[in-house]
């Protein structure tokens, strides 16, 4: 059935609006018909967090690092827990948060997440559940750093869902993450190469907390919400005469 879909359903496009280089790219890797097609790269726009949510300051305590939403293979949750288990123990807290996929299981995580040692478990918390937007907008509010140590990805919503809460943000290099880091800034969207270790988060621990104290701000102009409503009025605009 997939087959026959896709040659069928782009056949009925007049137009794509990808939301990054690298999904363009990807994409059009894929399904080579795509590329014939007009298209425009208009970027997600940035999270307002929800009314009533509770947004606290940078923790004073020990420093957090948090993983959150849905938990399916790619997003290699697992691969954040052995590295946090590399660290000194109480360096800093672990919150995984987010509900495990039923039809895509991450099988890798529960049995990372067994093989802590005692004294670095008793510093996570898995919250294996959808969490509301009050409280998925104050968690990453509150956290020091988020880490994304993605095996692949095509757009990545977490990231500016991130930044605008003014959380760092640590990913696996990716052609998205490289790109966007381009433009929100590299003090804020940091990338490492190979696996995730444990003085890789120690580093990037340290500069999210020195960030966080500082006055700067990422780089959020390019997604904001009049900019993409221009861009899509442009693109709409320019298929209709054709």
């Amino acid at each position: 059935m997939t087959r026959a879909f896709w040659p069928a359903f782009i056949a009925a496009l007049d137009g794509v609006i990808y939301l990054t280089e690298s999904s363009k790219l990807i994409a059009s890797r894929d399904e080579p018909a795509l590329a014939r097609i007009a298209s425009a790269v208009i970027p997600h726009g940035p999270y307002e967090p929800p009314p009533g949510a509770r947004l606290g300051d940078a923790p004073t305590t020990s420093p957090i690092l948090i993983f959150f939403g849905s938990i399916v293979p790619y997003k290699n949750a697992a691969a954040l827990v052995k590295a946090f288990g590399e660290l000194k123990p109480g360096t800093a807290n672990l919150w995984i948060l987010g509900k495990m996929s039923v039809n895509n299981p991450d099988l890798d995580l529960e049995p990372a997440l067994e093989r802590l040692p005692a004294d670095a478990r008793a510093h996570v918390t898995y919250d294996n559940r959808f969490l509301s937007e009050d409280e998925l907008a104050s968690s990453v509010r509150a956290a020091t750093l988020v880490v994304l140590p993605y095996r692949e990805v095509l757009n990545s919503g977490s990231v500016i869902y991130s930044l605008s809460a003014r959380t760092p943000v640590l990913a696996s290099r990716l052609p998205l993450f490289d790109e966007l880091a381009e433009v929100v800034g590299e003090d804020w969207l940091t990338t490492y190469e190979a696996s995730l270790t444990g003085e890789i988060l120690r580093r990037a621990l340290d500069h999210a907390e020195h960030l966080k104290r500082s006055p700067a701000n990422p780089n959020l102009e390019p997604f904001a919400w009049p900019t993409i409503a221009r861009q899509t009025a442009v693109f709409f605009s320019s298929l209709l005469k054709r």
